[in-house]
């Protein structure tokens, strides 16, 4: 008898325990509206894939319990810090708002360089998973400051939008099962800039161009002395090398590429030009070192002439256009969840 009341409680105990989880998978969770307003962005930094933004994070709730920062993540920020805060009741609604500063990581995409448009995001994930809170984005109120002024760039839209985020794992959730999907609300704010200033491409395609002209010049410098043809050798040899360096040099200061942009284009570009210009000076010297008749020589210099600039105008022109007409908002790379989930989670 004893045995079997020791297992009566024990299965009465277990099944007010699946009812407890049961009614709190299926409560309603707090809605939490909130709106933000853009002030600041800058310290582009290309190389270090990262942006700072300024902007007021604000919120109403009708639940008693007011809302606060400390119930929230930015799991793309690598540093934030939070001032100004206020807190009022208003017409039996929770009002908070606090001026956030902080430094988000982003995957710059420089494939259509110059002609750069991006997608600046600002992550913010509720502590809590989707069961307790729901945040909400506040369309109306979201913006940015129109007098904002970011050096070679300009924003051309900002919206705030709501994101479900999942996790393959409970979170160690004694509660749950091993591998139950746990569930987030968050906001995405989208920050949509657009490069404007070409000034920073232009230097550095100076070297390429000059290479493409310094071996268009020696074309036009034919020679029947071989001292020349020499002297046209070392020249375009030097070019290449500039051009190598000027690419090393742009590699340096933009960072680890993974797709082929207009830079590379113009770089690879002026060294193939400048390559076939050396098989062409080479290419004249021996024939008249072999006493090649100069005018059959003469014309096949400049037939080589017409046919690479020819190539290299058709290249260029087709990667600028491709590059102009083709760019598009770039696909961001997901920043991985930075704090450690320690709530219940929803299967």
């Amino acid at each position: 008898m004893t045995a079997l009341a020791g297992f009566l409680a024990r299965a009465l105990a277990g099944l007010l325990a699946l009812c407890c989880l049961a009614a709190v998978a299926h409560a309603d969770p707090v809605s939490q509206r909130y709106g933000i307003y853009l002030t600041r962005l800058d310290d582009f930094d290309i190389r270090g894939t990262s942006f700072s933004a300024t902007f007021w994070l604000f919120s109403t709730s009708a639940d008693q319990q007011v809302p606060a920062l400390q119930s929230l993540e930015f799991p793309n920020a690598s540093h934030v810090e939070t001032t100004n805060r206020l807190v009022e009741k208003v017409d039996g609604k929770n009002w908070l708002q606090e001026r956030v500063q902080g430094n988000f990581r982003h995957s710059w995409d420089l494939s259509h360089y110059p002609f750069t448009r991006q997608t600046l995001r600002v992550e913010i994930e509720a502590v809590d998973d989707l069961n307790a809170i729901r945040l909400e984005p506040d369309v109306a109120d979201t913006g940015f400051d129109k007098d904002i002024e970011i050096s070679g760039w300009r924003i051309d839209s900002v919206r705030l939008v709501p994101v479900t985020k999942s996790y393959d794992t409970s979170f160690g959730d004694p509660r749950l099962p091993p591998g139950t999907v746990s569930r987030y609300s968050k906001l995405e704010l989208e920050i949509v800039v657009e490069q404007t200033d070409p000034s920073a491409f232009i230097t550095m395609v100076i070297t390429p161009v000059i290479a493409i002209f310094i071996t268009l010049i020696t074309y036009l410098l034919f020679s029947r002395e071989l001292g020349l043809l020499t002297a046209r050798l070392s020249l375009l040899v030097g070019t290449i090398f500039a051009v190598v360096i000027s690419m090393r040099s742009v590699a340096a200061e933009l960072g680890s590429v993974t797709s082929i942009n207009l830079l590379d284009v113009v770089h690879i570009s002026a060294l193939v030009y400048t390559t076939i210009g050396i098989a062409a000076a080479v290419q004249t010297w021996w024939a008249l070192k072999n006493d090649a008749d100069a005018g059959q020589t003469h014309r096949i210099s400049r037939l080589i002439l017409w046919l690479s600039t020819a190539a290299l105008v058709v290249v260029l022109s087709l990667s600028f256009a491709d590059a102009y007409f083709q760019r598009d908002v770039a696909p961001e790379g997901q920043a991985g969840h930075c704090c450690h989930k320690a709530t219940e989670s929803i299967g």
